[in-house]
């Protein structure tokens, strides 16, 4: 597990550097919300994961507005993003399963 964490650690030290050059470069200082901009320009967060993390929390928001009706929040959703019903439905359950397979993790 140490190569692990060194190879973590190696991550974060030349991207929290980079990162800081990018913004000495514009003349701002770090925020969070540059950091995200960031990380999504430099193509480190795909789009998919972007999606799938927005999907989701949209959904805990909307779910219960829509009188914890799921098709209606479905919907919404798709609506909203651009994308198919069927889409939103296969992000909702791939965070499903993934946070069911952490739990089970040994």
């Amino acid at each position: 597990m140490e190569n692990g964490k060194l190879l973590l650690d190696t991550f974060q030290r030349h991207l929290l550097q980079n990162f800081q050059t990018y913004c000495d470069r514009q003349g701002q200082a770090p925020t969070a919300e540059d950091l995200v901009v960031y990380l999504i320009d430099r193509q480190l967060l795909s789009t998919p994961i972007v999606r799938r993390y927005a999907v989701q929390f949209e959904f805990e928001g909307l779910y219960p507005d829509h009188g914890f009706h799921k098709s209606n929040t479905v919907a919404t959703l798709a609506d909203r993003f651009q994308i198919s019903d069927r889409h939103v439905w296969s992000l909702l359950k791939y965070n499903q399963q993934k946070s069911q397979r952490k739990r089970y993790r040994i």
